[in-house]
């Protein structure tokens, strides 16, 4: 996985980078981060990702009408779940929501 500073570095030049879908499946840079294999250094990226998230940007979705969120908890990502979760409290709410569409 890239270091987080050379992320940090085109964040802080381009902060909309964290809306682009990098993968085929259009995920984000977060999507990916929660469904790398969990190690401190994933955990850290996106414990530092998400702090610069947006709420809005925390619900992107990728192709497949899965947000980061949704994707961590398919894999049983706990940390990343509750780094989300604090940032963002409503975000279990609004999937939910989402699905009732």
């Amino acid at each position: 996985m890239v270091e987080w500073e050379t992320i940090k570095m085109v964040i802080d030049k381009r902060p909309d980078s964290v809306q682009f879908g990098l993968t085929r499946n259009l995920d984000t840079e977060l999507h990916v981060a929660t469904t790398t294999k969990k190690t401190t250094q994933t955990i850290y990226f996106v414990k530092n990702l998400v702090n610069l998230m947006t709420s809005e940007e925390l619900e992107l979705k990728n192709i497949h009408s899965n947000t980061a969120f949704w994707e961590a908890a398919a894999i049983g990502n706990n940390q990343a779940l509750k780094i989300m979760m604090a940032k963002y409290p409503r975000i279990l709410l609004v999937i939910i929501l989402s699905l009732s569409i």
